[in-house]
């Protein structure tokens, strides 16, 4: 690779968080992503270890983001990545790519962008991936901790502090989604006005929960009338009923992350029931006939940042 370059981590995001669909994000301590970016004389793309990546793919969605780096700059981009995020598990795998070469590209030449216009510049990639900015996704990745878009068009994102008290349990199956596209065909044009209103009860409480500290109203503001079942009826989120119906007895909310087939357990990191909660869960998804991979996590206070001496370890 050419130089000057940069290393970052790059951290897993789940978006919706049950009732603030398109809209919240979480950023992630783990999974993460490894990226190397550097200025050279071409483009050029590669896959240095972690889960493969379909390097014609990754070059189609990172190609409006490189070109957007034309107005700055003549030399080209070379981008390397050791995934840690499993692609299309539902944990911003794209958004966290889009993300890093942007961060790193506004560091290599020295930018210094504000966050709009870093996360609008990142939301390039996701939509030639899949036709959507998502900025659910994006935002976290940049700004770390919880993220609320408050409008796309200007785009305005508030960001808030995640409690310390959180802890996060995924469960990620190993089947991969369909496509984020093919879940939102299955979206109904109108809704029963009692599950309008159960969403918007359920999301002021995620939001208040977040702004304040309040767990309890965290968890509570996870519930979703509109989106999850229908997609759950598909087979997007494996086992998310029979999970949440764990998690409503042992103090855990639960949601599916983005368009699946991953979810999100949220909960105290004080709660007794921890290890029977991971238990539970578990054989949910073995009597369902569902391989998965469990994973403890905690929310990120940090995005995109630059990897420390060594690599941070996975």
């Amino acid at each position: 690779m050419g130089t000057p370059e940069v290393i970052v981590k790059c951290p897993a995001t789940s978006a919706n968080l049950g009732s603030g669909f398109d809209v919240c994000g979480l950023a992630l301590e783990a999974p993460f992503n490894l990226m190397r970016v550097g200025l050279g004389q071409k483009n050029r793309f590669t896959g240095t270890g972690g889960y493969p990546l379909d390097a014609a793919k990754v070059e189609d969605m990172l190609g409006p983001v490189i070109a957007r780096a034309k107005e700055f700059t003549d030399s080209g981009v070379e981008v390397s990545v050791d995934a840690g995020i499993k692609p299309r598990s539902g944990l911003g795998a794209s958004a966290a790519v889009s993300a890093g070469l942007v961060f790193a590209l506004d560091k290599l030449l020295g930018l210094k962008l504000p966050a709009t216009r870093l996360i609008e510049w990142a939301g390039l990639g996701e939509v030639a991936a899949d036709m959507e900015p998502h900025y659910d996704n994006v935002a976290p990745a940049l700004l770390g901790g919880f993220t609320a878009v408050c409008s796309s068009k200007p785009l305005r994102v508030k960001r808030f502090e995640p409690p310390a008290a959180l802890e996060c349990l995924l469960a990620i199956p190993d089947k991969e989604k369909e496509s984020t596209a093919a879940a939102r065909k299955l979206l109904p044009e109108t809704i029963r006005r009692r599950d309008a209103l159960s969403n918007s009860t359920s999301l002021a409480s995620l939001l208040c929960g977040f702004a304040t500290g309040d767990v309890e109203a965290i968890i509570s503001g996870m519930e979703d009338r509109v989106v999850e079942p229908v997609r759950e009826s598909k087979g997007f989120y494996p086992c998310l009923s029979h999970a949440r119906v764990l998690g409503k007895k042992l103090g855990y909310g639960v949601a599916g992350s983005g368009a699946g087939p991953s979810i999100l357990a949220i909960g105290d990191r004080a709660n007794a029931d921890r290890a029977a909660f991971e238990g539970g869960l578990k054989k949910i998804y073995s009597a369902n006939g569902v391989g998965a991979t469990f994973l403890w996590t905690r929310p990120s206070s940090k995005g995109v940042e630059p990897a420390p001496p060594g690599g941070p370890k996975k």
